[in-house]
């Protein structure tokens, strides 16, 4: 029977478990009314192949980071009321706040279960429910692949200690290791940094051995060889760890910003400690979180900027010594914070680059050492006015990091807004520039995109993206001549830049340049890559070869057979390439049509239509040509169904529409 004061104490421990929750919703709530930011647009969910049906679903597994693709696909599905579009943000941003608070919720039962104390444990999660640090992963739609990565490394390790229980029967504990090994598949589909979960696991479990827990050995073994090898197995199935975490080519530094920089072990190495200085710094000193915090390598000794990382080693390992009667805690944190940062750090060479989501996981280990120190203070001055003003200093630091962290949010809620901020808190670095500017012109603003672009090339004149979306707005204005020269001086930097080949060849093909258009087809063909759609571009581009070549074939028809014939033997080869790469292309398909009718091959025709038509049935353009065709061959009524359909979905077909349905 439970007397008055073990009610009080079971309800202290709820405050302290839930509390920390309710900080983290009252924080991020600006968050969710924030739009698609940035990747969102272009690459991760508005440019998702598997989202836009270019690939399926065991295609979109193999991809670096799937179970974030099918998490969007569920906000899609669920957010789209019925629409052909994305869905509403708001429902993007509702599900990655659903997982920061499950993250926080976590990290309190795991401080509960390894038996720290209900102070402890809720200083702990406190701090990582509202710590600025962990606002680029939640408030950016873009982050969720951090918010799911440890989610299901905290849910593997709080399987992983339910199966160590002692008196757990042993179908229940081979149930526990099983979904402990499920949670860890699920955060390697996440995110390749989940490589560490298993030395994660073990910097807990020692923890719990020095407060006093007992756990069979065997079993930890068992458990932790057996998630080594899941690991292992995944790495041995190419899931591209290293392409994933930004490998680098050429012996030079990834960020363009950064590319003339030569990556050499001494270079490595000292970027490496002044990126680990600033990961301290921003741990501590949450001041001034940016979108992606540029560090230029460190080339030389003499670049004391290296020194940051050994200096603040040197003031954690005091500080550990400060708190060496709770050094368990502390020491667990702090060793959870390296092994959580080593995939990311300059062991692999993206050490230039330094962004807030990278340290949503190591935040945890810092958290664990600060309420380590907590716990040392109040126990040196365990005085009733003392722990009083630790407690109003705690609620002080927190209610700070609370209007940092909403204050983030807010910036979020934009491209613009975001990247602007970043641009003054960082200054006009040439890689934000140019992101300014894609945002100007995502929003509209086509004057000021164009400015800002000009005044990325004056800081680097060899930024190419800039320097080819430069041409792009300004060809959009009518400026073709500047246009074109902005695209052959692109491609004077970079022959093999495929953007460059394909914008310049749709320009030439306006300019009546045809011969040369084609030319540049082709090299875009053989040259334009993307981060997640290489095969697709590709295809576009085959495609736009082909569109080019059938047009001439229509207009040769009647003057030159010989030339007819060439064109359609043309725009068959390369039609048969871009559904090599893209075989559920809906316009590789309905141009593959248009050639077959050409040809005389009217039967053959309609299949190709009919394909284009299942792939993609809102296509104005197949609806229009299927339509005719059933129309002539009998299937009126539902030959006139697709071409008023046709019109309704393009007015421009209208009259088309009007003149072949007339008596």
């Amino acid at each position: 029977m439970q007397t008055r004061k073990d009610n009080h104490i079971v309800s202290a421990e709820r405050v302290y478990l839930w509390g920390p929750v309710l900080l983290a919703g009252i924080a991020y709530l600006p968050s969710l009314f924030g739009g698609f930011v940035y990747d969102d647009v272009s690459i991760t969910v508005l440019g998702d192949p598997f989202l836009q049906g270019r690939i399926n679903w065991w295609e979109a597994l193999q991809s670096d980071r799937p179970l974030r693709i099918f998490t969007y696909a569920l906000d899609k599905a669920i957010w789209s009321f019925g629409s052909e579009g994305n869905g509403m943000p708001f429902g993007y941003h509702l599900q990655n706040l659903f997982w920061h608070l499950l993250c926080v919720y976590l990290i309190g039962h795991l401080g509960k279960r390894l038996s720290f104390g209900a102070m402890q444990t809720c200083i702990a999660a406190s701090f990582f429910a509202v710590h600025p640090m962990g606002t680029e992963a939640v408030a950016w739609i873009s982050g969720r692949k951090e918010l799911l990565c440890l989610a299901f490394e905290l849910l593997s390790i709080a399987a992983l200690l339910a199966c160590l229980r002692e008196n757990l029967r042993k179908g229940r504990s081979v149930i526990f290791g099983v979904l402990s090994l499920i949670c860890l598949f699920l955060a390697l589909l996440s995110k390749q940094v989940a490589v560490m979960t298993p030395f994660l696991a073990l910097i807990l479990l020692w923890l719990g051995r020095r407060d006093g827990q007992v756990f069979d050995t065997k079993k930890v073994v068992i458990l932790i060889v057996s998630q080594l090898a899941l690991v292992g197995i995944l790495s041995a199935l190419q899931l591209r760890a290293g392409d994933a975490l930004g490998a680098v080519a050429s012996g030079n530094f990834h960020d363009p910003g950064a590319s003339n920089f030569e990556r050499t072990p001494l270079s490595a190495a000292l970027t490496g400690l002044a990126v680990w200085g600033e990961v301290h710094r921003l741990l501590v000193l949450p001041f001034d979180p940016v979108l992606d915090r540029i560090v230029t390598p460190v080339m030389v000794w003499s670049d004391l900027r290296w020194l940051a990382g050994p200096l603040w080693t040197l003031a954690a390992l005091g500080l550990i010594f400060f708190c060496r009667r709770r050094t368990s805690l502390v020491l667990a944190g702090y060793f959870w914070i390296i092994a959580a940062w080593v995939p990311t750090s300059g062991v692999t060479p993206i050490a230039y680059l330094l962004a807030d989501r990278y340290l949503y996981i190591p935040l945890v280990g810092y958290c664990l050492l600060v309420a380590g120190l907590w716990d040392t203070l109040l126990q040196r001055w365990p005085n009733l006015i003392r722990r009083r003003f630790f407690a109003i200093v705690f609620l002080f630091i927190v209610a700070f990091m609370m209007g940092r962290t909403t204050a983030r949010c807010l910036d979020w809620r934009d491209e613009v807004t975001i990247l602007k901020r970043t641009i003054e808190q960082n200054g006009p670095h040439p890689r934000f520039l140019f992101g300014l500017g894609v945002a100007y012109k995502n929003a509209g603003d086509i004057q000021a995109a164009i400015e800002t672009w000009r005044r990325c090339l004056e800081f680097n004149p060899d930024y190419k993206e800039a320097r080819v979306n430069l041409a792009l707005a300004l060809e959009s204005e009518g400026n073709l001549t500047e246009a074109e020269i902005l695209y052959i001086r692109a491609l004077d930097r970079d022959p093999n830049y495929g953007t460059a080949h394909y914008n310049l060849a749709l320009l030439l093909e306006k300019k009546g340049k045809i011969k040369e258009a084609l030319e540049h087809l082709l090299l875009a063909a053989e040259t334009l890559t993307g981060k997640t759609d290489t095969e697709f571009r590709r295809a576009k581009a085959y495609i736009q070869y082909a569109r080019v070549r059938i047009g001439q074939a229509e207009r040769l028809q009647k003057e030159n057979p010989f030339e007819f014939k060439d064109a359609l033997q043309e725009s068959g080869r390369a039609l048969a390439q871009a559904l090599r790469l893209s075989p559920q292309s809906a316009e590789a398909w309905d141009f593959e049509g248009r050639r077959r009718a050409l040809s005389g091959s009217i039967e053959s025709a309609a299949e190709a239509w009919q394909r284009a038509f299942e792939i993609d049935p809102q296509r104005p353009e197949v609806c229009f040509n299927l339509g005719l065709y059933l129309l002539r061959n009998g299937d009126s009524e539902r030959g006139k169904m697709l071409l008023d359909r046709a019109a309704e979905l393009d007015p421009k077909l209208a009259e088309a529409v009007k003149n072949v349905m007339s008596p």
